[in-house]
């Protein structure tokens, strides 16, 4: 759970098919602060082609954090 400006917020990813390195589902779920079992879902994304999985590309470090600010 990431905690932006007082709300939080979680993220998934979900491969598809059986080779699916690195493309499938993303969505972003919102959770009310006093009771975080319940979500409720901001943002979905279907056959995105990033693996949440790799931390560098191409031999650099890559923040994932950034990345999913900058879909939202």
């Amino acid at each position: 759970m990431v905690r932006v400006n007082g709300r939080n917020f979680n993220a998934y990813f979900k491969p598809v098919g059986s080779y699916g390195g690195g493309e499938g589902n993303f969505w972003i779920t919102e959770s009310p602060i006093f009771f975080p079992v319940i979500e409720r879902q901001v943002y979905y994304e279907h056959a995105v082609l990033h693996n949440f999985k790799d931390d560098t590309l191409e031999g650099r470090p890559i923040d994932n954090y950034e990345i999913i600010e900058n879909l939202y």
